[in-house]
C-alpha cells in the first residue's frame, strides 16, 4: 500500500512570524496575570507564617 506525499514546501516567513507572535502575546496576556498572584500568594503565605507550618509538616512525614 502506498501513499502518496504532497511536495513538500518551505514556509512562508511572514506568516509564520505573525503566527508565532500572535500566540506569544496570547500566552503573555494569559499566563502573567496567573504568574503575578501565584507570586503574591505564595509571598502571603510565606510572610504569614502558613508556609513553614506545611513544610513543617511534609518534612515530619517523611521521617
Amino acid at each position: 500500500m502506498a501513499l502518496e506525499m504532497p511536495p513538500l514546501r518551505r514556509p512562508v516567513l511572514k506568516p509564520v512570524l505573525t503566527k508565532t507572535w500572535n500566540r506569544l502575546k496570547d500566552f503573555i496576556y494569559i499566563a502573567t496575570p496567573l504568574l503575578l498572584l501565584g507570586s503574591l500568594l505564595i509571598g502571603t503565605l510565606d510572610v504569614s507564617g502558613v508556609m513553614d507550618s506545611r513544610l513543617e509538616q511534609c518534612l515530619d512525614r517523611g521521617r
